[in-house]
């Protein structure tokens, strides 16, 4: 996961320190060019994106991504997302999220986010 974020320590996106949590969850994964241009994981009894990582931005990887799960999601999506990943906030404020809710993980400060209906 090196260098696929700019916020977040290293070792809290290592594959060994997500891998558990994909056990339960749906993986989709985007190929651009013969190479992962990003992945999602979807937790699906609770309409839940638990992660959604790009390559790089602004080649509508993101986008995509997140319009396929939400078209598998029975209900608006929800998310949780870390205070410092402010391209990500961004992202989601574009496409009509909203914040319902905040809170502290560790020392790590995050925001709930639900989709549009």
């Amino acid at each position: 996961m090196a260098g696929w974020d700019d916020w977040a320590p290293a070792d809290e996106l290592t594959a060994e320190a997500i891998r558990p949590s994909f056990e339960a969850e749906e993986v989709y994964v985007a190929i651009r060019l013969w190479r992962i241009a990003g992945f999602a994981s979807y937790y699906r009894p609770d309409n839940f994106l638990h992660s959604l990582f790009v390559r790089t931005r602004g080649r509508g990887v993101g986008s995509a991504l997140l319009a396929h799960i939400s078209g598998l999601s029975e209900a608006p999506l929800t998310l949780k997302c870390s205070e410092p990943n402010t391209a990500a906030l961004a992202f989601y404020d574009r496409k009509g999220w909203t914040e319902i809710d905040r809170g502290v993980t560790g020392s790590l400060a995050w925001r709930r986010l639900r989709a549009p209906a």
